[in-house]
């Protein structure tokens, strides 16, 4: 939560070479599903089946956004995030091997990783909803949330260059974009 995702989203739609999937759960949330905090019993059930909902949405984007003619396709979030916002469900009750990403180029599938840092870590001042009213992580769930995203992530075979926020969204649209040449690069060699 607040590391830039979605600023830096909204750079690379600009971009005629990639086709971006924006974060499933804002999505959900500006059509009417219920969040944290409002009366929606925020139950284990809740999160289960708003973490299926936002991993069948994601899926969905990405099988849209890899028909167009992109060069990359830009994920916000990706599949292996929902476990981390199920951390405190027992895996039996919502089958986490359906939020496994793989290396490829079908939906759910990627050949880079590239995790943002939170600010709530490296700028906790400037942590907040402000650019984006859905986000109701406090400054505390937000911290946990990095370090559990980050591990759900490590878990798999896919490349991954984590990218600190401490700096400008320009920098770190510089740093992407590096990643992403290195990732090229890496595929040719291959």
């Amino acid at each position: 939560p607040c590391a830039g995702k979605s600023s830096l989203i909204s750079r690379f739609a600009e971009l005629e070479s990639i086709s971006v999937v924006r974060e499933a759960a804002t999505q959900l949330w500006a059509l009417g599903w219920q969040q944290k905090g409002q009366e929606c019993g925020y139950s284990r059930e809740w999160k289960i089946a708003f973490q299926v909902a936002v991993l069948e949405a994601q899926l969905t984007q990405e099988e849209l956004a890899t028909k167009k003619q992109s060069h990359h396709v830009i994920c916000d979030r990706g599949i292996s995030d929902g476990p981390a916002y199920l951390h405190d469900v027992p895996a039996v009750d919502y089958d986490p091997q359906r939020f496994l990403a793989s290396n490829g180029d079908a939906p759910g599938q990627s050949h880079l990783i590239i995790p943002l840092t939170s600010l709530a870590l490296t700028q906790p001042d400037l942590y907040g909803n402000q650019d984006n009213q859905f986000r109701t992580e406090t400054l505390d769930d937000a911290r946990q949330l990095d370090e559990l995203i980050w591990k759900a992530w490590e878990s798999t075979s896919i490349p991954q260059i984590r990218i600190k926020t401490d700096k400008s969204l320009t920098a770190v649209f510089d740093d992407v974009l590096a990643a992403i040449k290195w990732a090229e690069e890496l595929a040719d060699i291959r």
